[in-house]
């Protein structure tokens, strides 16, 4: 398949695609070009730079890893991804709220 231009131009759809934000590799180092843009401006303005990685509580993963094979997890509660977002919203808001009465400022990006 391919898409033309209002001009006439002919472009394959998988050139479409592989040059797009749709392709997961092109996503990736978008993300690390981003990530990378922080860490410049928090070396430019003599702040420190920190990588935090939030996941959620036992209760929301149905799986666990024992040794080489993955067994039930008996602290699941049937959470659904919408509920594990909604916690990782709130703890989140919890160390704005934090942060905000400590004076600490912060930014950067956010990445579900």
């Amino acid at each position: 398949m391919v898409i033309e231009s209002e001009h006439g131009d002919c472009v394959d759809m998988s050139e479409v695609h592989a040059s797009s934000q749709a392709n997961p590799e092109n996503r990736r180092h978008e993300l690390m070009t981003r990530i990378a843009g922080c860490q410049e401006y928090a070396d430019a303005n003599n702040h420190a730079a920190v990588f935090i990685t939030m996941t959620t509580a036992s209760r929301f993963h149905r799986l666990k890893k024992r040794g080489h094979y993955w067994i039930e997890n008996p602290a699941f509660d049937g959470s659904c991804p919408r509920d594990a977002h909604a916690w990782l919203s709130l703890n989140w808001s919890r160390f704005r709220s934090w942060a905000d009465r400590h004076g600490l400022d912060y930014y950067g990006l956010r990445v579900v």
